[in-house]
């Protein structure tokens, strides 16, 4: 595949972000992307956890007789407590239950303590937290920390060269590099060789695709506190043979499903279809990925990557509190717009 003014080949992008907050939503920059629980005893006691900022830490002690528990002692505000819930232990009768929840919300290293008096000693958590997952030794592949730490160095890198552009800015730099993945999957030679420097692809395509494909399969799973999905599919010109090992590869690790579509002859019908399956998979949201005359009938093959995401606030604005205020356009414009105001 090489770069040409033709109209044969297109990526599309779709990303739809709605109530989006960044607290209650607890998204994960992790690849396991789910809720860290801990159940402590006196054999595993004093052990340490590795976490990402945004991540909750559920702790469970298990005791063998009866007694309270103080309040936790936390020696860094790189962590934050949440909740606390008391029951008794049904597998041990005479012994209690306590279930505790903190939330990881700033780069550092904390130590977490919950005193005990009777039966059991003091317990001790060290909780390490980074502000990337590819930092930490996760249950993620190897394979799957370099995917998304090369995505990161992309996105980083992508910003800026779009950030001095004027007006706002607001991309996804994961579907960008999902997209071009799939389309990597089919390049060669030079194009190859530029693409994987320009997207950070530093692995052999033996290695690339299903890391990104188990990274994908993550974040389409279910969530605590927040929806995202994500697809990906394939639209090829009616009639076109693509090699059914690239198709395979698609499909095996991008669940990027192949549709016929006559962008030749039917270049309107074909631009609707696209954008009906985008609409779709946004909730309705995106319904014109691909404006009027973003298709011609030379176009061949067109990728199309959708992302949705809605989370709520951790704690929400109050209507009340949003007044019209000055917001400043540059130096010499300011105009009255809504603000919201956290009392």
């Amino acid at each position: 595949m090489t770069a040409s003014p033709s109209n044969l080949f297109l990526v599309a992008l779709a990303m739809m972000m709605a109530s989006c907050g960044p607290s209650h939503a607890q998204v994960d920059m992790s690849p396991s992307g789910a809720l860290q629980i801990l159940s402590l005893n006196r054999a595993n006691n004093g052990q340490k956890v590795v976490t990402t900022v945004g991540q909750s830490i559920e702790i469970t002690l298990q005791t063998i007789g009866p007694g309270q528990y103080s309040n936790s002692r936390i020696s860094s505000p790189a962590i934050r407590f949440e909740s606390a819930a008391f029951s008794k232990d049904r597998p041990n009768p005479g012994g209690v239950k306590q279930v505790y929840r903190f939330r990881a919300v700033a780069e550092g290293e904390a130590r977490v303590q919950i005193p005990h008096t009777a039966l059991n000693p003091t317990f001790k958590v060290r909780i390490q937290v980074a502000a990337w997952a590819t930092e930490l030794p996760t249950t993620a592949t190897s394979d799957q920390a370099k995917a998304a730490q090369g995505n990161n160095a992309f996105a980083i890198e992508l910003y800026g060269q779009l950030r001095n552009q004027t007006g706002n800015l607001f991309f996804s730099p994961e579907s960008i590099s999902t997209a071009l993945a799939m389309t990597y999957a089919g390049a060669r030679a030079d194009t190859a060789a530029e693409m994987a420097k320009t997207l950070h692809f530093t692995m052999p395509p033996g290695h690339l695709h299903p890391a990104m494909g188990g990274l994908l399969r993550d974040r389409n799973a279910a969530h605590d506190g927040y929806h995202l999905k994500e697809a990906d599919a394939l639209w090829v010109q009616t009639g076109y043979s693509l090699l059914p090992e690239f198709l395979k590869l698609n499909k095996d690790n991008y669940e990027a499903g192949l549709n016929q579509v006559d962008f030749g002859g039917a270049t309107e019908a074909s631009r609707q279809t696209i954008n009906l399956w985008v609409e779709q998979r946004t909730e309705n949201k995106i319904r014109e990925l691909l404006r009027s005359g973003s298709l011609a009938s030379d176009t061949r093959l067109v990728l199309t990557n959708a992302i949705y995401f809605k989370g709520d606030w951790e704690v929400r604005f109050k209507q009340e509190d949003t007044k019209y205020e000055d917001f400043r356009l540059f130096a010499a414009r300011t105009i009255k717009t809504p603000l919201m105001h956290m009392m």
